[in-house]
């Protein structure tokens, strides 16, 4: 399981739902050419788990979401421990957001992320859920769309781009902001997957935003991806690395984040599973 420790920090960035990289390869361990736009693969690539092997609240979220559900529900293994859970479902979707509160609360409790022992984003630890398109080139579409929505980083006025080697043939590019000391962007591919780690302007030295990627390079090898391409986004802020990992499977776009670890949004998105309950759907 994995342990994190809350932040006392408010922060009002959560309307940063899925953010995604702009703009071209900056290297890869491939000769082959990438796709960014979340080329779909086979749902039945993953593996597909029965109720009982999933973290209690996310298997309590699933058979509620399983009544409802038209779209195949996706859900971690691997959680944080003594988490609490709240559901958000529509006919085109559904999100699972998790909580560690004080004590584990019922689910969809309105206790959950209001009560006196559960409030703000402190507690907030990520989300993980899926929404359905008519067609699988209107969910890329959507995710492309998605990354030209967001708000860049570093803002209209950027300084040129540095390039850094990470590790083997994979290059990253920084972005810096005109007039500030510093980077605030770091770019690279790997795998087919896009990431772009950002902050602050004056966040990153060249050796900091080297040791960031390097960081990110060695979750990402160390799991298993849920899908061939996608999209990584973490935004580097007072109380943590606010993680993205977005991707599409046929008609469906996929989210996992991560609210205060980068490590949080890897273990959940590297342990993405079925529910075997959702099979004929």
């Amino acid at each position: 399981m994995i342990r994190q420790p809350t932040s006392n920090i408010p922060l009002a960035v959560l309307a940063v739902a899925v953010l995604a990289v702009v703009g071209s390869a900056c290297g890869t361990q491939s000769s082959k050419p990438t796709n960014t736009t979340g080329t779909s693969v086979e749902l039945s690539s993953l593996p597909k788990k029965p109720s009982s092997q999933f973290p209690s609240p996310v298997s309590a979220a699933l058979g509620s979401l399983d009544l409802h559900a038209s779209i195949p529900l996706l859900a971690p293994l691997t959680t944080p421990a003594n988490l609490s859970a709240k559901t958000t479902s529509a006919e085109s979707g559904y999100t699972v957001s998790l909580y560690r509160c004080e004590s584990q609360l019922p689910l969809n409790s309105p206790e959950i992320g209001n009560s006196p022992n559960c409030s703000g984003l402190a507690p907030y630890v990520g989300e993980f859920g899926g929404t359905h398109y008519p067609t699988a080139a209107t969910a890329s579409l959507r995710l492309v769309t998605s990354q030209n929505q967001q708000t860049r980083f570093c803002g209209p006025k950027t300084n040129s781009s540095q390039r850094v080697r990470l590790v083997q043939q994979i290059r990253g590019v920084l972005t810096g902001t005109k007039g500030v000391s510093g980077y605030c962007e770091m770019r690279f591919e790997l795998n087919g997957w896009s990431v772009l780690i950002g902050g602050n302007a004056a966040l990153y030295s060249i050796a900091g935003a080297t040791q960031e990627g390097l960081r990110v390079i060695d979750l990402m090898t160390k799991i298993r991806m849920p899908a061939k391409t996608g999209i990584i986004v973490i935004q580097t802020v007072g109380d943590g690395n606010h993680t993205w990992l977005t991707w599409t499977l046929g008609q469906n776009l996929y989210t996992v984040s991560g609210y205060h670890f980068t490590s949080t949004a890897f273990a959940m998105a590297g342990s993405i599973a079925v529910f075997g309950m959702n099979s004929a759907k």
